[in-house]
């Protein structure tokens, strides 16, 4: 490895090991059912592009990823195994582009290996990586607009303004904000970041706006757009409807939203006790403003994070938006994965001899295999590795509940249908008949239809004894198999598929 950084053949070659690791700790699980979040995806890229948009917005979803995920459909089919490899390769290149971006801008290998394995291996880069859902695209775009921002940290003002980088940041920040507009309460603070950064040296250069400044105006312009396709004024006299699965209730809340131990709190100590042992050991200065870049960047991004959760914490708290979830901050993930590796060629850097590349290598290895581990322990990823088991189970088997409802119903029966989702909430009657096609009915005319003779009725979340009257001949819900006994009795023989129960009336 040069002062100038890794080679570019190096750089590939580790990259597409550890887009393959990536893809192999995903692949497995993906052939699981679709669960019910994945089942309204599935649904919107079910009918003709022209419908996407529609469909959509009935989830209330932005429509690029989904008009995106339909071209997809068209070329790989409609497997779980096909359509969710989308979310796989998104995440397995940002594995490899956090790797790429933090191996150059820190001049170590091994740090940069940390970042693409830990966002590799960390569970909800694991969960959100095999979802068909817009979470894993947004990751991608995070990794990409962290690598831009890397690049202009480096630059000065007046040229960063004039870059194509500032250009890149824009774009990738654009497209997340398309696919998840939550997004943009994270990577809008890297723009911050790197604003306040340049305004240190030159605020007049800073903040002289250009030609190039209209990439941004653009992508604001394209995500209102967006907004408006789906229904974003009635998204957000709704939003209360999220506060079942969405509220901040406690602080502590926050110490729980991602595993701050091990990405966070134990590199930010070992590379205290480098930086320590520069300074008053080996008695050595950390340099000027340039030579404090590496340093400066990898706190920038993990403040971004800590700073984005507390944002979104407080806007649940005090009932403003309920957005107290993982998949809203999800473009944290490449964030922290940074500050991980970031953190470890720093302080390898510092503890091993000036200059000496295989000191700082096998320092530098060290750290990344100890803190891994204990993540991967401490996550449980490692058991299940251990195991042979999948590193994720949703649990929903939609697809045998749906088949068993279609060799078990008698013709023209009408099905009760309690998918669990929060609009059911807003339903005037304990059951109401919903045709084809209809939003609340998704998950039955999707990749796993039901038959077509058969009547379908969506029930109110409230206990189902108000269906009794009616003699029902089959329920299938979302209610765990137990609870949906014990409120529709012995009349009843219950069977369980995994989060998905089937109740059938005896003869």
């Amino acid at each position: 490895m040069s002062d100038d950084g890794p080679k570019r053949s190096t750089l590939w070659v580790i990259a597409a090991v550890i887009f393959v690791i990536a893809c192999g700790l995903r692949l497995p699980a993906s052939e699981e059912s679709f669960w019910v979040d994945e089942l309204h995806t599935a649904w919107t890229v079910n009918d003709s592009f022209a419908a996407v948009t529609t469909r959509s917005a009935f989830g209330h979803q932005q429509p690029f990823y989904f008009q995106w995920l339909w071209g997809w459909k068209q070329l790989v089919g409609s497997g779980e195994i096909a359509m969710r490899l989308s979310s796989v390769l998104a995440v397995a290149l940002a594995c490899s582009c956090v790797f790429a971006a933090v191996a150059k801008f820190h001049r170590s290998l091994v740090g940069g290996i940390a970042a693409g394995l830990v966002l590799a291996a960390e569970s909800n880069s694991i969960f959100f990586g095999t979802e068909l859902r817009p979470y894993a695209a947004v990751i991608f775009a995070s990794a990409i607009a962290c690598g831009f921002a890397s690049r202009l940290w480096s630059m000065s003002p007046a040229d960063g303004r004039r870059s194509l980088q500032w250009v890149g940041l824009g774009v990738a920040i654009g497209v997340a904000g398309l696919c998840q507009i939550t997004s943009l309460g994270v990577l809008g603070w890297l723009v911050v970041a790197v604003l306040v950064r340049w305004g240190c040296a030159d605020w007049h250069a800073t903040l002289r706006l250009s030609k190039w400044d209209l990439p941004f105006v653009a992508a604001f312009a394209v995500v209102a757009l967006s907004l408006v396709a789906s229904g974003g004024l009635e998204v957000w006299n709704e939003r209360k409807m999220w506060a079942s699965f969405a509220s901040a209730t406690s602080l502590k809340q926050v110490l729980h939203i991602w595993p701050w131990t091990y990405l966070v709190v134990v590199p930010l100590l070992v590379w205290t006790a480098g930086f320590l042992w520069q300074r008053f050991v080996r008695q050595q200065s950390s340099g000027g403003w340039q030579s404090r870049g590496p340093a400066t960047l990898m706190f920038a991004l993990v403040a971004i994070a800590v700073v984005s959760a507390l944002c979104f914490w407080g806007v649940a708290y005090f009932e403003f938006a309920a957005l107290w979830h993982r998949r809203y901050l999800v473009a944290s993930l490449p964030l922290l994965a940074w500050f991980f590796g970031a953190a470890i060629a720093e302080a390898s850097k510092s503890f091993s001899i000036e200059r000496n590349t295989a000191v700082q290598s096998v320092t530098a290895g060290t750290l990344m295999v100890l803190l891994l581990g204990l993540l991967m322990q401490s996550q449980g990823t490692a058991a299940r590795l251990s195991r042979g088991e999948w590193l994720v189970h949703r649990g929903e088997n939609w697809r045998d509940a749906i088949a068993h409802v279609n060799d078990v119903a008698s013709n023209g029966a009408v099905v009760f249908l309690d998918p669990g989702l929060i609009e059911q909430s807003m339903l005037r009657e304990p059951h109401q008949r919903f045709e084809q096609g209809e939003y609340l009915r998704y998950v039955v005319d999707g990749p796993y239809p039901i038959r077509d003779d058969l009547a379908v009725e969506i029930v109110s979340n409230q206990p189902l004894h108000g269906i009794l009257a009616i003699a029902p001949e089959v329920v299938l819900s979302r209610r765990p198999a137990r609870k949906l006994q014990s409120q529709l009795g012995s009349a009843f023989e219950v069977h369980s598929f995994g989060g998905v129960s089937v109740a059938t009336a005896k003869p």
